[in-house]
């Protein structure tokens, strides 16, 4: 049965000439859209990152080994590549920094261009390739806003969003990630965009959480996006929960925002709800969950994303 392969070649077709149209080089391709199927594939310049969720708890090592080597042939099939520029990935669930812990030391490494801007990708070490592809639009919004801004980005990963806002104007940035590893990985990107590190643009090795709690800065843009969940042993408390944490963290921000400013939260976990009831009471907010604002994601919602800004 060849009905993955002919769906990737089909839509793979249409976003490519899509792409290119919006100088991209990366983009998402398929999403769980067959049952039989339970597959993420994103094209990155030109390989295939491909992760595989199990089907049902009851398939044996055979008939998980027999999938594999399907999806992997018509993987291969659908894109017409060789069979080194396919990097197959089993996603399961990940707790904290679960998803960001090494998983191979391949070292294959790409740079790879969105929106006029460079990015350095992992394709074969680590579960995430280093730029996560469904928040394109918002990192856009944030370079839009981002004109002679102070701009706060926690847990920052590889430090797309601070390359955005720096790309925008920003007149100072602050990244704070609690692993070196990810903060390194920011400065070589940054690098790679001619954007300096120094006096107005730092980077931070710190716990969000205790960050928030100590710093008095007031900044005009923060951007939030947590982990799910994590139970690191760098963290001062003994975990943190976003669908328990989310109020005490919002209200930490909302106290470094400066009057107009601006809190992109953020989340991919499922069911999540957000209770205004919750939240300081001088934050207006607009949820900006948009499913349709990009091309490749018009038929997964891997996110959720607020916009709150703070009153006068």
């Amino acid at each position: 049965m060849q009905i993955l392969m002919h769906r990737l070649i089909k839509k793979n077709k249409h976003l490519a000439k899509w792409a290119k149209r919006n100088h991209i080089s990366c983009y998402r391709v398929y999403h769980k859209e067959i049952p039989e199927y339970p597959l993420t594939v994103d094209w990155i310049d030109g390989n295939i990152v491909a992760w595989w969720h199990e089907r049902t708890r009851d398939d044996t090592e055979e008939k998980i080994a027999a999938y594999i080597t399907d999806i992997t042939t018509q993987l291969i099939t659908a894109f017409s590549m060789a069979p080194d520029r396919l990097y197959l990935k089993k996603r399961g669930i990940q707790k904290g920094a679960e998803q960001y812990q090494r998983l191979d030391q391949q070292h294959t490494i790409i740079t790879v261009q969105e929106n006029d801007l460079k990015f350095e990708i992992n394709l074969s070490d680590y579960l995430d390739i280093g730029l996560f592809l469904d928040h394109r639009h918002h990192r856009q919004a944030i370079k839009n806003l981002s004109q002679g801004k102070r701009v706060l980005n926690l847990f920052a990963y590889t430090g797309s969003f601070t390359c955005y806002a720096i790309a925008g104007g920003a007149k100072e940035t602050t990244t704070i990630d609690m692993s070196p590893v990810y903060l390194h990985w920011t400065e070589r990107n940054l690098e790679l965009n001619n954007f300096r590190i120094g006096p107005s643009h730092h980077l931070i090795s710190e716990d969000c959480l205790q960050f928030l709690e100590k710093d008095t800065q007031k900044y005009d843009i923060i951007i939030c996006d947590p982990p799910t969940f994590s139970n690191s042993k760098r963290m001062k408390q003994s975990s943190f929960s976003i669908e328990r944490d989310y109020p005490e963290l919002i209200a930490n921000c909302e106290r470094l925002l400066a009057p107009s400013g601006l809190l992109l939260f953020s989340t991919n976990a499922k069911g999540f709800k957000l209770d205004q009831e919750l939240l300081p009471k001088n934050l207006t907010i607009t949820e900006k969950t948009t499913p349709h604002a990009s091309e490749d994601f018009k038929n997964c919602l891997p996110h959720r994303c607020w916009y709150l800004t703070k009153i006068k």
